[in-house]
This record gives C-alpha cells, sequence and structure tokens, in this order.
C-alpha cells in the first residue's frame, strides 16, 4: 500500500502530461486537415519546411512559438512608395487640382471635376489589377489556404465593393450640369465608415464566438470556425499578396493564431482600436462636410480622412 502511495503522484503527473500530449496532437491535426501543413520527424507541424526554408535559415524565436518569417523592414521602399503613391490619389491630388482650377481657371465647373476625377483609380486600379493577376495564377502560389483555382481572398471582395461604391459616388456627383461638390469629397469618408462597420462588426462576432457559415480568406467557413478580428484577415491578405509571402506566410499565421493567446488579444485590440477609431473619424468628416463651406468642406473631406488613418 505504500509503495503504491508513493507512486500515485508521479502516475498522476504522467497522465496529466499525457492528456496535454493528447490535446496537443488533436489540435495539431485539425489544423493539419484544415490547411494541410507539412509536419517534422516529430510529427508537429513545420511551417519552415512549407517556406523551403533549409534548417540553418530558420529564424530564431520564443520556445513553442512559429515565426511569421516576415520584416516589412525589408520591403521599406515598396511600403513607402506605395503609400505616398496612395496618399496623392486619396488627398494630396484631389486637394491640388480643386482650388487652383475652380478659381485660378475659366473652366466649366463639369470640365474641372471631370479631369479631377479622372486621376481617381489609377493607382488603386493598377494596384487591384496586380492583386488579381496574383490571385488567379494557377500555381496557387498567393491564394488563401484551401482556395480553388478562381478564389479571391476577402481583402480583394472588400476592395472590390468599396471601389464601385466609391466611383459611383464620383460619376453620380459629376453627371449634373453643376456637380455636386460636397458628394464628391465624399469617397474617403466612405471608405472610413465601411471598414469602421467591418471591423466592429467582427469583433462582436468573434468576442461572441460566432460560427461562421462562410469562407473568409484561409478562415474555413460551413459553421466550423468562429469569425476573427478584420485585423487577422486584413494582415493575412496583404502581406500574402501585396506583401509577396504568398501561401507560406498564411499558414505561418494560421498556425501562431492557434498557438499563441497573446497573438489573438493583440489582433482583436487592434481591431477595436481601428474599428472606434475609422467610425469616429468618418463621423467627423461627415459632419464637417455638410455643416460647413463648400470650400472646406471639398478639402477636408479628401484630407481629413488621411489625418484619421494616420492616427490610428
Amino acid at each position: 500500500m505504500d509503495k503504491n502511495r508513493e507512486v500515485d503522484p508521479e502516475q498522476a503527473k504522467e497522465l496529466e502530461m499525457g492528456t496535454d500530449d493528447e490535446q496537443q496532437q488533436q489540435q495539431q491535426q485539425q489544423l493539419q486537415e484544415q490547411d494541410q501543413f507539412p509536419t517534422d520527424e516529430a510529427g508537429h507541424v513545420d511551417t519552415h519546411i512549407a517556406a523551403g526554408l533549409e534548417a540553418d535559415q530558420r529564424p530564431t524565436v520564443p520556445p513553442g512559438l512559429v515565426s511569421l518569417d516576415y520584416n516589412p523592414w525589408d520591403h521599406r521602399r515598396k511600403l513607402v512608395l506605395m503609400t505616398g503613391l496612395l496618399m496623392t490619389e486619396f488627398c494630396f491630388l484631389p486637394v491640388a487640382l480643386y482650388y487652383p482650377l475652380w478659381y485660378d481657371t475659366t473652366l466649366s465647373h463639369g470640365v474641372l471635376f471631370a479631369i479631377i476625377t479622372s486621376f481617381f483609380g489609377v493607382v488603386t486600379g493598377v494596384e487591384f489589377a496586380l492583386r488579381s493577376w496574383r490571385l488567379l495564377q494557377p500555381a496557387g502560389t498567393y491564394r488563401p489556404l484551401g482556395g480553388r483555382r478562381w478564389a479571391l481572398d476577402a481583402t480583394h471582395w472588400i476592395l472590390l465593393v468599396v471601389y464601385s461604391l466609391m466611383t459611383a459616388v464620383l460619376i453620380g456627383a459629376s453627371v449634373p450640369k453643376e456637380p455636386l461638390v460636397r458628394p464628391l469629397a465624399l469617397p474617403s469618408t466612405m471608405f472610413l465608415i465601411i471598414m469602421a462597420f467591418l471591423l466592429l462588426s467582427t469583433g462582436i462576432l468573434h468576442h461572441r464566438r460566432v460560427i461562421s457559415p462562410w469562407r473568409i480568406s484561409s478562415t474555413p467557413g460551413r459553421y466550423t470556425y468562429a469569425f476573427r478580428p478584420l485585423t487577422y484577415t486584413l494582415v493575412e491578405d496583404v502581406v500574402a499578396v501585396d506583401g509577396g509571402a504568398g501561401r507560406a506566410y498564411r499558414q505561418r499565421l494560421a498556425v501562431r493564431w492557434g498557438q499563441s493567446p497573446r497573438f489573438r488579444a493583440l489582433l482583436a485590440r487592434l481591431n477595436w482600436l481601428w474599428g472606434v477609431g475609422c467610425l469616429l473619424g468618418g463621423a467627423m468628416t461627415m459632419t464637417i462636410l455638410w455643416t460647413t463651406s463648400q470650400d472646406v468642406a471639398y478639402g477636408f473631406g479628401w484630407a481629413g480622412p488621411l489625418v484619421v488613418v494616420c492616427s490610428d
């Protein structure tokens, strides 16, 4: 009896460790079934093998966490270039053209806004076309995990809807003989409000652990996984496609999401921060658009959302 008593704590510890191992194996098996992650010799998910990295090329990471293996600093030139071009299209160019053409030329207002709106969509259109080409490549290098040949990611669908609405507003406000100046300054504010709705709605669904009925980028649907914050989807899609990291990054991000509660909490908090910031910024800009003079409204309508985005 004494011997049995001495062995009992060890047996209990072994049983507890065995239970933890079984749970980890079950989690890893679920991930493998979901995204077909490659495994190492021990049977654990090894996303560095998926990325084609040799053992001596693997970055140093905290024990138990998969490295995302992506450093934005390595892509700083492209980031600076694209940020500058987007800021020019969505802020500097409309404001810089409006006031000189309105006050210093004899152009009709219809022609004036035809010139200004003709520049809208140049940068975003090219970037959208490049995203489409990457996502639809037969090799599927940038495609969402589990996505079929013609599958687009969630960010692409969001951009498609947002760009379509913004273009429709610009066309509709330019059609009258005397263009509607305030609606012509609305596109950037629309973007903030739409993003606020998406961020806050996914934040609420994630907080309530609502199961998604449809696929969102690499997150399977059909009521198998809970909604994730939109920040997760944006990070996954932008880095994988626009950043050129490909499906390997989508795999690593999915594993990190499953491994790290702190990582999940970080993205959830960022989701609320961006959502509330976009909502307040959009409401403030919309108020100024309809309560100030036309000249102030047009300038702030294009420049104001940039201040909100930079502050977030």
